[in-house]
């Protein structure tokens, strides 16, 4: 997988954080590249392998949080945990709870893996960071998803897709 790293400066994009819509869901699906991050590549893949990034989007968006948060959102106000289903007939997405754990602690432990050692200054009237708006270096995620591209080993297209 390519080497290299690119300059950042983050901000807050609210496609991303909207409830799911034709423009949210597209925005999700453009950050996976054609075979979705499943590759075959003869020297660093030669079993089907899946960059990690990939899963890693896979869980935030489609089987994970996201659907999750937003299910959380339309149950009425209570108390009482909420059962969250197997399969939603509206939207084609699997939901089991085991799903959703494992999402929890597979991105848990991508965080500590990664570690990302970029400092975020103090907002001296929140006594906080939100992360935007500070440079930051970052892997080129354009050469892994040109990467992924190039070691595809289908066509299948798109984080959100049934």
């Amino acid at each position: 997988v390519p080497p290299g790293s690119v300059e950042q400066v983050w901000e807050l994009n609210s496609t991303f954080i909207q409830r799911p819509t034709p423009e949210s869901e597209a925005a999700w699906n453009s950050l996976v590249p054609v075979g979705r991050g499943f590759v075959h590549h003869d020297e660093l893949a030669p079993f089907i392998s899946n960059i990690a990034v990939f899963h890693q989007l896979h869980c935030l968006a489609k089987h994970g949080i996201l659907v999750a948060y937003y299910k959380a959102l339309e149950s009425p106000a209570t108390t009482k945990f909420v059962d969250i289903p197997e399969y939603d007939p509206e939207t084609g997405v699997k939901t089991a709870q085991p799903h959703i754990h494992h999402c929890f602690d597979y991105l848990r432990q991508t965080l500590m893996c990664a570690a990302d050692t970029n400092l975020e200054v103090v907002d001296h009237e929140t006594h906080g960071t939100n992360g935007w708006d500070q440079p930051k270096t970052c892997r080129s995620y354009e050469q892994v998803f040109a990467w992924a591209e190039r070691y595809a080993n289908s066509t299948d297209t798109g984080i959100l897709s049934r």
